[in-house]
């Protein structure tokens, strides 16, 4: 039996692998000697373009963060039973920090006993801090104090090795805060909003938050507060004022954000704020994930001013009410970006120090540029070998690759390793479309040798 051999071009993600051995009728051959050039150029630019993954098929700027909030209970107002096990999860989980969105402890008498009670929580999230991984607590209703405006005890506590980002607004710099974190088109920013900073008015700081996002080129966009936007539990949230809640909520959605994480109620919830345009894929998710350790308590309506929008468990938009979109247990939300992607997903507790992935959450990929045909925010060598392949919006099209060309060069990020090098994009640009010409010029179909 006579043997030929072949090379497969095998792509998952941006990672490409070479195969040799006998020729199976359902894989690709090379071609005849006549069409050996142009096959060998691709295979090059294929090599020159491709990208490290990880062993897991991620790329290698990929990341996640974490994010509970409400912790409070009878250890000095911490339950340190529960929160010392999400600390344990947040490590284990290789996050690279996590987002507490407020009610660290049963909080305030006077200042004394505040202060002592976050050093218990400070303390028993020690092994996070010792282990390099960020810690971003936000104040819930339980951590204003006395004096909104005074945040003694909170500054004591989150001090010098402990502070918190001062980028915030004049008067509440370490209470209100945005961090950057992620590179490319991996790079995310995050909000931390205090909402009892000049006074518990159940408003965020929209100049402030504007001038962030204006000022950011990061392609995720992530918010987190104390206080719902819609209410299921307390009637005490954002709605108490909607004009503001729909203005901040507009502001997120205008700068590509798709979620708003908070606390106050003692559950998990996620919703989906429809906003009644028939495009579920644009609407934004509040995530109530007030689960690390309070008293869990029963859920309640979407009541209050709800607005434009209507909140509803059917989180996918396809008419079916979700029914993990609600439980009554303890647990955190991991978020992982990979480039474009984004996925979100409740861990529960399942028994002491266990917890597992459920399958409720959130996914969704950020439109990357023109011309990115393997959405991962670059325009590259890589996009063309898919538009070759007919894997471009209109197969084949001129006006794809029209995009392709227009924005040719685009990096999302350029410290990413390359196995080859990327070439100049002028040169790079030249050699591919002089590969289009000769592709267009040439059978589709390579035979056997």
């Amino acid at each position: 039996m006579k043997a030929t051999f072949f090379v497969t071009l095998h792509s998952s993600a941006r990672g490409y692998v070479n195969h040799r051995g006998p020729t199976p009728s359902s894989r690709a051959i090379i071609p005849r000697t006549s069409e050996a050039l142009p096959f060998l150029f691709s295979l090059v630019l294929l090599l020159s373009f491709s990208t490290v993954l990880t062993a897991t098929g991620r790329s290698a700027d990929s990341w996640k963060f974490i994010v509970a909030g409400d912790s409070r209970g009878s250890d000095n107002g911490v339950n340190t039973t529960i929160l010392a096990e999400i600390a344990t999860q947040v490590i284990g989980q290789g996050a690279e920090f996590i987002l507490f969105p407020g009610d660290l402890v049963s909080g305030y008498t006077n200042e004394a006993t505040l202060e002592s009670q976050l050093r218990t929580w400070r303390d028993t999230m020690q092994p996070v801090y010792s282990s390099g991984i960020g810690v971003y607590p936000i104040r819930g209703n339980h951590e204003y104090g006395g004096n909104y405006a005074t945040p003694t005890a909170w500054r004591s506590v989150f001090s010098g090795a402990y502070s918190l980002p001062g980028n915030g607004p004049s008067g509440e710099e370490d209470l209100t805060w945005s961090i950057t974190h992620g590179t490319g088109s991996s790079q995310a920013i995050l909000l931390g909003l205090d909402q009892y900073y000049p006074s518990k008015d159940h408003t965020v700081p929209q100049a402030w938050i504007d001038e962030k996002l204006a000022a950011s080129a990061a392609t995720h966009v992530f918010a987190m507060g104390h206080e719902p936007a819609f209410s299921s539990d307390h009637g005490d949230c954002l709605d108490d004022a909607p004009t503001a809640r729909n203005i901040f909520l507009s502001s997120l959605l205008s700068a590509g954000g798709r979620s708003y994480f908070v606390g106050h109620d003692h559950f998990y919830n996620h919703l989906r704020a429809d906003d009644g345009d028939g495009d579920p894929n644009n609407d934004l998710h509040q995530f109530i994930v007030g689960t690390a350790g309070a008293p869990l308590r029963s859920e309640g309506d979407y009541g209050g001013n709800t607005g434009p929008w209507t909140p509803t468990k059917d989180t996918d938009g396809d008419g079916l009410l979700d029914p993990g979109a609600f439980e009554k247990q303890y647990g955190y939300m991991v978020v992982e970006i990979d480039r474009l992607d984004v996925t979100m997903t409740w861990w529960h507790r399942t028994g002491i120090n266990t917890y597992s992935a459920t399958s409720e959450g959130l996914s969704y990929t950020v439109p990357g540029p023109k011309g990115d045909f393997d959405f991962d925010g670059d325009v590259e060598g890589v996009d063309f070998l898919a538009w070759q392949r007919g894997e471009s919006p209109s197969p084949g099209s001129d006006g794809d690759l029209a995009h392709w060309q227009a924005n040719y060069g685009i990096v999302a990020d350029p410290a990413i390793p390359t196995s080859l090098g990327v070439p100049e994009p002028t040169t790079g640009l030249l050699l591919l479309l002089g590969w289009a010409a000769i592709f267009r010029g040439r059978p589709r179909n390579p035979k056997e040798v």
